[in-house]
């Protein structure tokens, strides 16, 4: 949950396109938000002519997912400690980003 001392509980927040009250539990990672991210990655793929299979690709893919991980672990930390994945993190996403395979986004 954010926090901030200064805001009342009714305050309204724009987190990712989704409006939450401060007091409210954050929304959690569905299906159709990982889908929504996937095709944001395609559609940045498309833009940069990036070519699927190449080394460019793979590297881009890998950051751009990276960002993303990095995101979702710090608005939905594991309460296990900082060392522990957030269970909101798609596996196959990490999985992937791990051993090096490309994510498949279609």
């Amino acid at each position: 949950m954010l926090a901030d001392p200064m805001c009342g509980d009714d305050e309204v927040w724009t987190l990712g396109g989704l409006s939450v009250r401060k007091a409210d539990p954050l929304p959690s990672v569905t299906p159709e938000v990982r889908k929504a991210i996937e095709e944001s990655w395609n559609e940045y793929a498309r833009q940069n002519d990036l070519i699927p299979k190449s080394i460019n690709y793979h590297n881009q893919q890998r950051t751009y997912f990276n960002g993303a991980v990095q995101a979702i672990q710090a608005i939905f930390p594991n309460p296990a400690g900082v060392d522990a994945m957030s269970k909101e993190i798609p596996a196959v996403w990490a999985i992937c980003l791990l051993s090096g395979r490309p994510i498949d986004t279609n």
